[in-house]
């Protein structure tokens, strides 16, 4: 670093003498007066990631070095700010200047890089190129994503924060899916471990059954939501902050007011990255993600939306309760405002009030503890239920806790689960779902079966247990619905408890074939004394084609061959005889993941031989 500042001093030096200017090369104020300008545009957009290299052909070559009033150009190349440009896969970045000069690094105060100017690279699909052939886009990208004000209404007018702090949180999303909600992490699939959705939910391990990917498609089996869907993701999103991250969305409501609402989306951007995405290198990272949202709040922020929601501090709720017994409720409510009710109260998974206590409050602050003896966990009979508190000040009434749980009896049940139903042949279906009982589970046994009663195996998993609940999701890497060939089926679990053995759940579903069309125009093209030629139409969907011939219109037809490609569409059929008739018919058929299903028959044609 001493030879950096010395080569430095001595650029500047010799720019300052060339202008005329005395200089003194150890004065402190020619290291705290040296500075690069910002370059003219911030927002550089790509249609997908592209390398290093690719980028800085297309940012500025040269900036202006300026030092106690002098400018003079110096040429840059551009570096990811966070270093992990080629190991990650967000959809922003910030690249700050290199000078070329020796490789050396210019900082504002000749060592501090958090302070350079800097850009954002942006990526995606929406981007538009303003000149033909060019691979970059000045279209601005995050300003006409269609989904960034949607979740920016949704955190300001559901979760009731600030403006500022929700441009924070946009910022976060966008770098991490574009704000898209069917959106796998680039460089990933979803059978090896890729983030889904919004927030790039992810397991941990990668490959583990369980995890917050997980846990997102069970929050949408449960409320007979599509978990695909961005309004889903957002209640998802809701749903991890009014229980598990509770503590992130408190800290993000306790940021100070100040007058520079463009530095509330930094602080809360650089929460929201630092505790809940946590991702590698989070402390630049999150700086990179603060300076976003500084212009995503220029572009997205309302200064009018001043909402400060309630909190919810060290809460307590359940997950599973054994019939007949109870729990006790804790947390501490406090709000900016004056609170002036509270309700806490269970409904079943119909949203019917089961059991709670609303209370009239003109408090600050409110211990919920006090209403605890009103809560009758211990008379709920066996089912699914929600824990939920709804505070309510003069700004409105908020949700700041929304709990799912089981109370489970002896005998075992399944729940937040979902049917196979109706699907088509090679896709996937995921199982998830929650089984629950008082005593201790043994063993799961979860197959795919021909015959009711769990007869005629396909696939079968057994699961051994020492624990009142078990999540289903275990069994998908056993369960191959996508291999299944087109037919009905039955999809059975039986539990084994240590006081007896239980069927939980037996459905018939059906594995439907692809909707493959009928090849038409089937025709002979060539004929000769001993071999003919058929061609016919194209079936775009197709792997291939499956030849069929006999000696006569309604006799026994057999394969003679198959065609791969759905673009190969002739057949030469040779060692035939002389002067005879034969007769062809082709079946299209289609392979995905390994499963091959057969189209409908063509009509039949007779070619000739000489």
């Amino acid at each position: 670093m001493k030879k950096c500042k010395i080569f430095c001093v001595f650029i500047i030096s010799v720019l300052l003498s060339l202008a005329g200017m005395k200089t003194d090369i150890y004065a402190d104020e020619v290291y705290e007066d040296v500075r690069i300008e910002e370059p003219e545009q911030k927002f550089y957009y790509f249609n997908s990631k592209i390398t290093v290299e690719e980028i800085n052909r297309n940012l500025p070559q040269e900036l202006t070095l300026v030092s106690d009033g002098t400018r003079t150009s110096v040429k840059v190349h551009w570096k990811c700010f966070t270093d992990n440009y080629d190991t990650t896969s967000y959809y922003a970045y910030q690249f700050i200047p290199v000078i070329d000069e020796q490789n050396l690094e210019i900082h504002s105060e000749l060592n501090d890089e958090k302070k350079l100017p800097y850009v954002f690279v942006c990526f995606g699909d929406e981007c538009v190129e303003e000149n033909a052939g060019s691979e970059l886009s000045k279209a601005s990208s995050y300003k006409s994503n269609k989904n960034m004000k949607k979740i920016i209404n949704y955190l300001t007018n559901t979760m009731g924060l600030s403006s500022a702090a929700a441009c924070g949180i946009a910022a976060n999303i966008y770098c991490e899916s574009n704000c898209i909600a069917d959106n796998i992490e680039y460089g990933y699939t979803w059978d090896n471990g890729g983030g889904y959705g919004l927030c790039q939910w992810t397991n941990y391990p990668r490959t583990s059954s369980t995890g917050r990917r997980t846990e997102l498609v069970k929050f949408g089996a449960r409320s007979g939501l599509d978990y695909r869907d961005i309004n889903t993701q957002l209640k998802y999103l809701f749903y991890e902050f009014t229980t598990s991250y509770n503590g992130v969305l408190n800290d993000i409501k306790n940021i100070k007011e100040a007058e520079d609402k463009a530095q509330i989306a930094y602080d809360a951007a650089y929460i929201w990255c630092y505790e809940y995405e946590v991702p590698q290198d989070k402390e630049k990272t999150a700086i990179f993600r603060g300076n976003f949202a500084k212009s995503v709040w220029n572009e997205y922020g309302d200064i009018n939306i001043k909402t400060r929601a309630p909190k919810l501090g060290n809460p307590s709720y359940p997950s599973l309760i054994n019939k007949g017994r109870g729990f006790s409720v804790k947390g501490n409510v406090s709000s900016d405002k004056k609170i002036s009710k509270i309700k806490v109260v269970v409904t079943d998974s119909r949203g019917k009030s089961a059991t709670g206590k609303t209370v009239q409050v003109n408090s600050n602050t409110y211990n919920i503890s006090d209403v605890d003896k009103y809560i009758l966990f211990d008379k709920l009979r066996e089912g699914q239920y929600y824990y939920k508190i709804y505070i309510t000040t003069e700004d409105g009434t908020y949700n700041l806790m929304n709990k799912d749980f089981i109370v489970a009896s002896n005998v075992p049940a399944i729940w937040s689960y979902n049917k196979p139903g109706v699907y088509e042949c090679g896709n996937k279906f995921m199982l998830c779902g929650d089984i629950a009982s008082s005593d201790t589970i043994v063993s799961v046994n979860a197959g795919i079966y021909k015959k009711k009663g769990g007869k005629q195996p396909v696939y079968e998993k057994r699961v051994d247990c020492s624990d009142n609940k078990i999540d289903l999701n275990i069994m998908n890497q056993s369960l191959l619905f996508h291999k299944l060939p087109g037919k009905q089926y039955y999809y059975r679990i039986n539990v084994t408890t240590t006081t007896g053995s239980y069927t939980v759940l037996e459905s018939l579903f059906k594995v439907e074939p692809y909707n493959i069309p009928k090849v038409k125009n089937l025709r002979q093209s060539y004929k000769s004394a001993n071999y003919v030629s058929i061609k016919w139409n194209r079936v775009s969907i197709a792997s291939g084609y499956r030849i069929y011939r006999s000696d006569s219109y309604n006799g026994k037809y057999v394969k003679v061959a198959t065609v791969k490609g759905s673009a190969n569409v002739t057949y030469k059929n040779t060692g035939l005889k002389r002067k005879r008739a034969y007769y062809y018919r082709i079946y299209p058929y289609v392979i995905k993941n390994g499963i091959t299903t057969v189209g409908p028959a063509s009509d039949k044609v007779q070619a000739n031989t000489r």
